[in-house]
């Protein structure tokens, strides 16, 4: 039987870490208190939401309380260790490091992305095309995939073969600390490159590359690696010598994945087929499928009103029927209202944004919409209907929310995922 704990959330955020930790340990039923928060307008409800499961949001004042009542303490990314002075008897974790204990990772192999550039395509690309493959693979990071949430579908029984971690600069150094230096066996370290800092190099490698089977990095950084690492050449491989056979088909921004794949065992033409499948990152102008007339575009990364004018704008040369709104309060609304009125067709999500703020603007500038609805499904669904009323060759389905996803769909993932199935369902009944 696991004992109960009072568990302090350092650093809330807007879409990551201090969410997933609250909802985790308050579904365990432990005691869950979050300090240093702004409470943030645009989050107000999801607070609410874990306000509901018992959790309680304390004031900055109130930290040296807060940290004595605690049995662990979780602390996002952005507070480092030595800003605040923790007791010594004061366990301190963060999500990475949470993932890297549980028992359930120990046959997990895992595959690190860091460095300077293409981490999330790199990273995105290698979860796609193992899974093209049939090889089951999750991953989280950087990208916006806390170790909570894997933690989560490691207990519910969904247990990879690979795992692919896009760790930034400041990740790896807080895991590092938290773990003192007990990190899993990492099967592939990729390290894609230098960024202005000068110690970005010595910073990087010691971390991420001194327990790697394998270590891919640019031919510029290969030298400096044996020399810091003091490990056999054999082991380290400068990208450019592992991408003879890519496609010529991919660009360039591909080798970092194509690379990883050979390293993995994988053969150049299946490697080079996986990676033409390849569609983009989720949820970030995602193309998830395509019809003889129309494309159906994820982008649930849109979390704030600006985000969807960006990705309309994309899109102007054909007719975009958008799914939008959803949860906050205190969005404002007029960051896309050229959007708005410039789209074929709206189908609304519900939630307060949409009932306090798009509903109103809508009915002032007399643009007509469809909604709001309760479900995913029944928005792609409506969508489709307005897209078949058209005689135009070509249209698009867009999922552009302009606002966050946890009230409703835990991040914006989740999101994604309800709108890929929903697609499915949608096109079948097309067919």
């Amino acid at each position: 039987m696991v004992s109960l704990m009072n568990v302090l959330i350092l650093g809330f955020g807007q879409m990551g870490c201090g969410f997933d930790a609250a909802f985790h340990f308050a579904s365990h039923g432990h005691s869950v208190r979050v300090s240093g928060s702004k409470k943030e307008p645009y989050v107000s409800e999801t607070m609410e939401l874990l306000e509901s499961m018992g959790v309680d949001f304390c004031k900055p004042e109130t930290l040296d309380d807060d940290i004595a009542w605690a049995d662990i303490i979780v602390k996002s990314n952005t507070i480092g260790i030595q800003d605040i002075g923790f007791p010594s008897h004061k366990e301190v974790v963060n999500d990475l490091s949470m993932l890297f204990s549980t028992p359930q990772i120990k046959n997990v192999k895992i595959v690190c992305v860091s460095g300077a550039k293409s981490k999330t395509t790199t990273a995105s690309a290698l979860c796609h095309a193992l899974n093209y493959m049939g090889i089951n693979t999750h991953m989280c990071g950087n990208m916006g995939i806390s170790g909570f949430c894997e933690m989560e579908r490691l207990e519910n029984g969904d247990i990879p073969q690979y795992l692919i971690c896009e760790l930034s600069y400041g990740q790896i150094r807080d895991t590092i600390d938290i773990m003192d230096w007990d990190l899993p066996f990492v099967d592939v370290s990729v390290f894609t490159g230098l960024g202005s800092k000068t110690d970005v190099l010595e910073s990087f490698t010691p971390t991420l590359t001194s327990d790697s089977r394998i270590v891919i990095c640019p031919e510029e950084c290969r030298r400096e690696l044996l020399e810091t690492l003091n490990r056999r050449s054999k082991d380290i491989f400068a990208v450019e010598s592992l991408c003879g056979q890519m496609s010529k088909a991919l660009p360039k921004y591909m080798e970092w994945a194509f690379a990883t794949l050979r390293k993995l065992g994988i053969t150049a033409p299946q490697a080079n087929k996986a990676l033409k499948a390849f569609k983009g990152i989720p949820n970030r102008g995602e193309l998830v499928a395509r019809t003889d007339t129309l494309m159906f575009i994820n982008d649930s990364s849109s979390s704030i009103p600006e985000a969807v004018g960006f990705t309309v704008d994309n899109l102007s040369n054909m007719p975009v029927h958008l799914i939008c709104g959803g949860y906050g309060r205190d969005l404002d609304e007029t960051g896309m209202k050229n959007a708005l009125k410039g789209v074929s067709s709206i189908h609304l999500l519900s939630g307060t944004f949409t009932d306090q703020r798009l509903i109103p603007f809508l009915n002032g500038c007399d643009i007509s919409y469809n909604g709001p609805f309760p479900t995913m499904e029944e928005a792609v669904r409506s969508a489709c209907e307005k897209a078949a009323q058209s005689q135009k060759l070509m249209q698009v389905v867009l999922l552009s929310p302009g606002v966050p996803a946890q009230y409703r769909y835990r991040n914006e993932f989740f999101r994604g995922d309800a709108f890929r199935k929903a697609v499915e369902e949608a096109n079948k009944k097309l067919d």
